[in-house]
């Protein structure tokens, strides 16, 4: 890789860090001191925000499903172990990347839960992140399983069954 190149990528990584720092200062303010930010308050629907902690429970069991699902081939970075296997079994059946499927549900949640424009801005900026990371994942996972891989994209999709 270029000098260019990783200058860049460290400039973007360290955007991304700054942002999300940021984003998490006015959660926490939010938490802590509400009307610090009426400013981004929306409407109060009720059904709106039990529908939010609704899909809060169901995502507990869908990020224990996925876990379980991985097993030991977990990892916080864009790599592999070893013994790393391509999980095409549970929920990895439908989609290819189930837990980041998990990550936006919870940060939706939320946002149904504290109706709030920061918390809306949040699920736009992770909904991002995400999607940049899956792009370096998939890269990587098609160098590692090659062909496997590909089949494998071609009968699942991304982040949402059947759809996306």
């Amino acid at each position: 890789m270029s000098e260019q190149k990783t200058k860049a990528n460290k400039i973007r990584e360290l955007l991304m860090i700054g942002l999300t720092l940021i984003l998490f200062l006015f959660y926490f303010a939010y938490l802590f001191k509400p009307q610090l930010l009426e400013w981004a308050i929306l409407s109060h629907n009720i059904w709106l925000r039990c529908l939010g902690v609704c899909l809060a429970f169901i995502n507990i069991g869908l990020f224990a499903w996925v876990h379980h699902a991985l097993g030991g081939n977990f990892s916080h970075t864009v790599g592999s172990t070893i013994h790393h296997e391509l999980v095409s079994t549970g929920p990895y059946r439908w989609v290819r990347h189930p837990m980041y499927s998990v990550l936006l549900i919870s940060f939706i949640s939320f946002a149904l839960m504290f109706p709030n424009a920061v918390f809306w801005g949040g699920v736009v900026f992770f909904s991002i992140m995400i999607m940049l990371r899956i792009k370096k994942e998939e890269a990587y996972l098609l160098q590692k399983f090659g062909q496997k891989y590909l089949t494998y994209m071609n009968k699942t999709r991304r982040l949402i069954p059947f759809i996306f």
